[in-house]
């Protein structure tokens, strides 16, 4: 018996170590089932909605820095039969642009990678005055929050010399959709918005505009 001892000990050892590899192996084609949303082309805040597989579905919104990183802030949301949304789950990831990333989340797997959109204004971009204006996007956010106490979500752009401040209608979306080099369909969705104040970037003076 005693001789027997170490080649039992080494059969039970071999039995162990063909145990982890069958593990790995189901980890790995598991992550092979991934949904792959292809490239996203993403704008700092905006939402991008995209289909998932049958009633389910994510709404993607981006946040784009100057070092060009992208944060993801994503909302998987399912509808039931009756109609009604519910969200299951809100991830986060942030990576390079351009970098393939995986998210997730119990039995969802989704795979993107992100292109930023040109001509587009980073995040911490808003802090700083750029050539030729007078007011930074950071400075007329303020002014707009003392103007409009009631309105909670709004957003700042700039044109020709004015700043528009748009309040979003957070009640419905408004969807777009762009087919790509490789085919790829991608639907984009935001909420609509609706001019409520305009700010003269020269000297501040504010225009409030009157709604129905």
């Amino acid at each position: 018996m005693k001789y027997h001892t170490p080649l039992t000990i080494l059969a039970l050892l071999v039995s162990l170590l063909a145990g982890c590899s069958k593990h790995s192996a189901v980890t790995t084609s598991s992550n092979s089932k991934a949904t792959d949303l292809g490239v996203i082309e993403v704008s700092d805040g905006i939402p991008i909605q995209q289909s998932l597989d049958g009633s389910r579905a994510c709404v993607i919104t981006p946040t784009v820095f100057r070092n060009g990183s992208v944060r993801l802030s994503i909302a998987i949301v399912e509808t039931n039969s009756a109609g009604v949304v519910q969200t299951l789950a809100t991830p986060r990831v942030q990576s390079s642009a351009g970098q393939p990333v995986e998210v997730s989340v119990g039995d969802i797997d989704i795979r993107l990678t992100t292109k930023i959109r040109q001509n587009q204004q980073p995040a911490d971009d808003k802090q700083t005055i750029l050539p030729g204006r007078h007011l930074s996007e950071s400075q007329v956010a303020e002014i707009a929050g003392r103007e409009l106490s009631g309105v909670q979500n709004y957003s700042c752009q700039f044109t020709d010399g004015v700043w528009q401040i748009l309040e979003i209608q957070t009640g419905t979306w408004i969807s777009s959709s762009t087919t790509n080099a490789d085919g790829h369909i991608f639907v984009h969705s935001a909420h609509p918005e609706q001019l409520v104040l305009r700010v003269n970037d020269a000297d501040g003076k504010i225009e409030r505009i009157k709604t129905p």
